[in-house]
């Protein structure tokens, strides 16, 4: 049964066949096929992924500060969840060393 599932989803994926040049492989989710990069010279197929936009035709994806705004939100979280940890196991310790 554990086999199964993951064949079902490889199946279920968008392919990319061409019977000329004898190749099919899953396109990763996201990418549709893009018509307009076929008409390149010495191209053979063409895939684009697709951004994805609002109903108002704005991007959802965060911008670069965006990220970096979250990024350093979680970093500072990790940061003073050690730094908190530390001085409670400092604290433990000399307590301890007072008992004894």
């Amino acid at each position: 049964m554990t086999h199964i599932v993951p064949a079902l989803m490889l199946l279920l994926q968008t392919q990319a066949t061409s019977v000329e040049l004898g190749y099919r492989f899953a396109l990763p989710s996201g990418f549709t096929a893009f018509p307009e990069g076929r008409a390149q010279k010495d191209m053979v197929d063409c895939w684009s992924e697709e951004r994805p936009l609002s109903a108002e035709g704005e991007s959802n994806w965060l911008t670069a500060s965006e990220r970096a705004g979250r990024l350093g939100t979680a970093a500072g979280w990790w940061i003073a969840i050690a730094v908190a940890v530390t001085a409670a196991l400092v604290w433990r310790k000399r307590r301890q060393a007072r008992a004894a």
